[in-house]
């Protein structure tokens, strides 16, 4: 049996990764490509796609500052709320029609994932997980990124009804 906080990363592992992080970079060209069809977004779908990992590469440099600021249970509280708040107003948004602000709230969700929980995720595991444990909680993460690239295209498809 392993440790209490073995599954305690294990869990918050399998939350990260269920937050939609890799399906929206993974398809976030086609998805600035069809929800801009009326093109009320100034930027092409490839500008858009730059700036949303610019958005990922300049969270690494807030996790630096996170992690010096915040303990660690704060920063897996704040990250994971505020993740949630700005993933929750760009599905709204996204309702409405107003692609500009949908995209905002995407960049900075990604942001948030970077700086607080993504970055203090992977120190967290290191610290806790022994050996076998963190090949489980690696796995959890490989099986959740393939998941998400399964299904997030039929999710996507316009014809479905499902998606956008």
């Amino acid at each position: 049996m392993y440790r209490k906080a073995t599954w305690i990363c294990l869990i918050l592992a399998i939350c990260a990764m269920q937050s939609g992080l890799t399906g929206i970079g993974v398809y976030m060209h086609r998805l600035v490509s069809m929800a801009n069809k009326n093109g009320s977004l100034p930027l092409s779908a490839t500008a858009a796609t730059a700036i949303y990992g610019a958005s990922d590469f300049l969270g690494a440099f807030g996790a630096m500052i996170a992690m010096q600021l915040l303990k660690r249970k704060t920063v897996f509280i704040v990250g994971f709320a505020s993740m949630g708040i700005l993933l929750s107003l760009s599905g709204v948004l996204l309702i409405y029609e107003n692609i500009t602000m949908m995209f905002i709230a995407l960049c900075c969700f990604v942001f948030c994932f970077a700086s607080f929980v993504g970055a203090v995720l992977w120190l967290y595991v290191g610290e806790c997980a022994m050996d076998t444990a963190m090949g489980l909680i690696t796995l959890a993460f490989q099986l959740s990124i393939i998941q998400q690239t399964m299904c997030a295209e039929y999710l996507m498809d316009a014809d479905s009804g499902i998606g956008i």
